[in-house]
């Protein structure tokens, strides 16, 4: 279980660009289709990942090999999602800060943008989906505390961590 832990967790890590919640359709493709979570579970932990200090990416990976393998697959999770990272920048950081003005360079980064947007659209539709509609029905009363919490965020530049304490408080009260 460690070996595909570590195997699975790499392959999120390498091919996450754009960060956490691009890296999401790959997280549930390597954890939900293998069985070891459910939708629902993975967007629990998302959501967890989310209300808690650090990346998202390491969060995610810490609790999926918590829950996986205990305490060493926390630490096996979490190492090999930020491996991959480390290892390119460390590389690439001297070629980036020499050839950053380069036209090849500069058209790889305007090219893999537009994957990072269909990515993180991708895993916004999946945890909406799970999010928004139980057996079959829409929850209106989620779909309400989204409406309220985007407004809050967008429109009153509300604080997220304070928006997510109230939409906890309001599930609580309407649920």
């Amino acid at each position: 279980m460690l070996i595909r832990l570590f195997i699975s967790f790499i392959k999120i890590g390498l091919f996450s660009f754009g960060g956490g919640y691009a890296m999401i359709p790959l997280i549930q493709q390597e954890i939900v289709n293998q069985g070891w979570l459910t939708t629902e579970e993975l967007i629990n932990i998302i959501s967890i990942a989310e209300m808690t200090p650090g990346p998202f990416a390491i969060n995610s990976a810490t609790y999926i090999g918590i829950i996986q393998n205990g305490i060493l697959g926390a630490v096996i999770s979490t190492v090999a999602v930020v491996l991959p990272s480390f290892a390119v920048v460390m590389a690439l950081s001297t070629i980036f800060a020499r050839y950053r003005e380069h036209r090849l360079l500069s058209g790889l980064l305007y090219g893999i943008r537009p994957v990072v947007v269909a990515l993180i659209a991708s895993a916004a539709l999946l945890i909406a989906k799970t999010a928004l509609v139980a057996d079959d029905v829409v929850e209106i009363r989620s779909i309400i505390i989204l409406v309220l919490s985007f407004f809050a965020v967008k429109r009153f530049k509300v604080h997220p961590i304070l928006v997510i304490l109230g939409a906890a408080l309001l599930g609580v009260l309407i649920y």
